[in-house]
């Protein structure tokens, strides 16, 4: 018999997505985060500024790679909230971090929770999921899958 889980852990991230000091390598996260039941919420700062005018090629070469860099962590950032059915938010200033977190306490206030009943005998391992809603306009976040140990 699968696990009745009335409450969902919520998981609040506050990050760049720069790894400074972690015990997991990066792609221990996604499976770690579809085994868990928590929702992940990661807020990070929105820096899609302008090019600058950089002057000399090596200035050019950094900025690429920093950007590069950049596009990575924000890959990973979207795998880990979206394979746990939350979402990514970017922000440009930390003035907007109130009406975010009532934005968050909202969603997680007003999400359903769908229950999966499979056939017997259930296999171990993944189980891929989609929710789909006949009415339009309307946004879903929903796991991916899940995880069945007996």
């Amino acid at each position: 018999m699968l696990e009745v889980v009335r409450e969902r852990p919520m998981v609040l991230l506050f990050t760049d997505g720069a790894d400074t000091y972690s015990w997991l390598r990066e792609e221990q996260m996604t499976p770690l985060v579809s085994h868990s039941n928590a929702v992940v919420y990661a807020i990070t700062r929105d820096e899609r500024a302008p090019l600058p005018d950089l002057q000399t090629s090596r200035a050019q070469e950094r900025f690429r790679q920093n950007r590069r860099e950049r596009i990575r962590r924000i890959r990973l950032l979207l795998d880990v909230t979206r394979e746990s059915g939350g979402r990514l938010i970017e922000m440009s200033a930390s003035d907007r971090l109130q009406d975010v977190f009532l934005e968050i306490l909202a969603e997680m206030k007003t999400r359903y929770i769908l229950t999966y009943s499979p056939p017997e005998p259930v296999r171990s391992g993944w189980h891929d999921l989609e929710v789909k809603v006949k009415r339009k306009g309307v946004d879903v976040h929903a796991r991916r899958g899940y995880y069945y140990e007996p």
